[in-house]
């Protein structure tokens, strides 16, 4: 199973179809395969980042922080953690 270095913001379900979509990198996945693994994890992966961005400015909204320091956080983040394997080293999806 893979692991990322930032756990909150992507789902199990997220990551699972990112280990699907690698899997099918090799010789055995069709071309449709691809395209559907492909357009799944984008929508999967837009979806997360969403709702994590918007838990981050409730969460700062309900303790009476800065909305507009915490937009500007969120601003400066990469938006996609690196997947690990078991040795941790980097893999790409």
């Amino acid at each position: 199973m893979l692991r990322t270095r930032n756990l909150e913001r992507i789902s199990k379900a997220t990551k699972d179809l990112l280990e699907r979509r690698r899997a099918l990198r090799l010789p055995t996945g069709t071309h449709l395969e691809r395209l559907v693994a492909n357009t799944s994890c984008r929508t999967a992966l837009q979806e997360d980042l969403r709702k994590c961005r918007q838990s981050k400015l409730l969460e700062a909204a309900q303790g009476r922080r800065s909305l507009k320091k915490y937009r500007r956080d969120l601003n400066y983040r990469v938006p996609l953690a690196a997947l690990l394997n078991e040795g941790g080293t980097r893999t790409s999806s």
